[in-house]
């Protein structure tokens, strides 16, 4: 059941990147959507690996608490590089806030969510071999 939900976490953030990835690739991007997606990948990656290895957490979007309960399973977690995608959580996604990402900081979203999906990715198979 652990790894069945884990591998459910996984898949959403993997839809969640695609979709980030999709819309970056249009004519006229919407930077705020690919930011929040990739918060959100992010976010499912490190509950997912959480969730392996039978961890609580509270519920949270903050990406620098999840990171650092990854980081008591694996100290490699402390070194990944999540920039400042914990504001894309709720800062782009409300009209109070109005704020819009550059499609510059869009590609860097995307890039590290691609990369905490590689590494931790990368974790778990290093921990079921």
């Amino acid at each position: 059941m652990t790894e069945e939900l884990a591998k459910a976490w996984f898949s959403k953030a993997d839809r969640d990147i695609k979709t980030a990835k999709d819309e970056l690739a249009t004519v006229a991007p919407a930077t705020d959507c690919v930011c929040f997606h990739c918060q959100q990948a992010v976010e499912k990656y490190f509950k997912g690996y959480l969730v392996m290895k039978k961890a609580t957490f509270d519920r949270s979007h903050d990406l620098e608490y999840l990171k650092s309960l990854c980081a008591n399973f694996n100290a490699a977690f402390s070194s990944l590089d999540i920039g400042d995608l914990t504001s894309y959580a709720v800062e782009v996604r409300y009209p109070e806030t109005a704020y819009e990402p550059s499609f510059e900081e869009a590609s860097t979203a995307l890039r590290l969510a691609e990369g905490v999906k590689a590494s931790v990715l990368q974790y778990i198979s290093r921990t079921a071999g």
